[in-house]
């Protein structure tokens, strides 16, 4: 067949999306072809910010048989001075992410 190439040499945007984008970039992609891959970031201002997340114990941590031991001499102690299910529930969650905080600080 014939060796023509078609070639893309603009892009189309409308002013409040380019407004709010930014990053752009111009590559190769991956495939042969005579076109370049153009990519960008796309922002909504309006949009909720989202945190970091719940924090969770690093299985590293939990693989720590030391810090296992320590976990459930947290849980002896405070099963043996029980008083309100909840409280002691609430201590546990408390001392247990002291105690994970920590060791992850020193890892």
């Amino acid at each position: 067949m014939g060796g023509s190439r078609s070639r893309i040499d603009q892009i189309y945007i409308k002013e409040n999306i380019l407004n709010h984008s930014l990053d752009w970039h111009i590559e190769d992609p991956d495939v042969q072809t005579d076109h370049k891959l153009i990519s960008c970031k796309i922002y909504n201002y309006n949009a909720p910010s989202i945190g970091k997340g719940r924090w969770a114990i690093p299985k590293y941590i939990l693989d720590d048989i030391n810090t296992i031991k320590k976990i459930e001499k947290i849980g002896m102690n405070i099963t043996e001075n029980a008083q309100d299910p909840q409280s002691n529930l609430q201590c546990f969650i408390s001392e247990t992410y002291k105690l994970t905080r920590d060791t992850d600080k020193i890892k």
